[in-house]
């Protein structure tokens, strides 16, 4: 069984580059996505 941190971070992963590409549309900045995420 995983842990809840290693549960996380792998629902993190699986989702990353979704949210990536969601706060990117918001800030319209690359840096900025990537602090937000």
């Amino acid at each position: 069984m995983k842990s809840g941190v290693t549960m996380a971070a792998a629902s993190m992963e699986a989702h990353r580059r979704a949210l990536f590409g969601l706060c990117y549309r918001m800030t319209g900045s690359a840096a900025d996505a990537e602090d937000l995420v």
